[in-house]
């Protein structure tokens, strides 16, 4: 009965070292992302910023600064 218990604790640990090991390997395959969240937060903003242009005069706008930051947080964009 051990030996039976023994070979599926074995078995069932060499598929989840499987499982991890093709997990890491599909993650390296990936391109490092410059990510959609990112892309996708900059053209907000942009739409946002042209949006503002539209509504108010230049001379009324508010002066703002907007930082985007990584997820390392290193920054990617200042806006003003």
């Amino acid at each position: 009965m051990n030996e039976v218990y023994y070979n599926y604790i074995r078995q069932k640990n060499e598929q989840i070292l499987q499982s991890v090991e093709i997990e890491r390997q599909l993650k390296a395959l990936r391109p490092k992302s410059t990510g959609l969240r990112e892309r996708l937060l900059l053209s907000l903003s942009d739409a946002l910023l042209d949006l503002s242009r539209r509504i108010r005069p230049e001379e009324t706008r508010p002066s703002i600064q907007i930082k985007i930051m990584d997820d390392c947080g290193e920054s990617l964009a200042n806006l003003t």
